[in-house]
């Protein structure tokens, strides 16, 4: 029984570490995706950003190009998704600096 109970815990140890670690690199067509997710429910949306905060350079730039046509929720989401790219990822800055430049007075 010990061995199953070690073998168990190894197994949900590499599920839970799995579902943090950043994907490598997503494809386009599944940031795309996920841009156009930002207006979903709250599940969906939630998802979505989570998918953009680990697509890297790619996610920023589908943001940015994107982001004209963002309902103002669909916007604070990808905020959201900017801010953690941001600390790695150059075209996440951009992204944001061009947002607050185009923000309504």
């Amino acid at each position: 029984m010990g061995s199953t109970r070690h073998g168990l815990a190894l197994a949900l140890t590499a599920l839970v570490l799995g579902a943090h670690a950043p994907t490598a690199s997503a494809a386009p067509v599944e940031i795309a995706e996920a841009v156009r997710a930002l207006d979903g429910d709250h599940d969906r949306a939630l998802s979505a950003v989570y998918r953009l905060r680990n697509g890297g350079a790619t996610a920023a730039k589908h943001i940015r190009s994107a982001w004209p046509s963002l309902s103002l929720l669909a916007q604070r989401r990808a905020v959201a998704a900017l801010s953690s790219l941001a600390r790695a990822e150059e075209a996440a800055v951009d992204a944001l600096v061009e947002a607050a430049r185009s923000a309504d007075p």
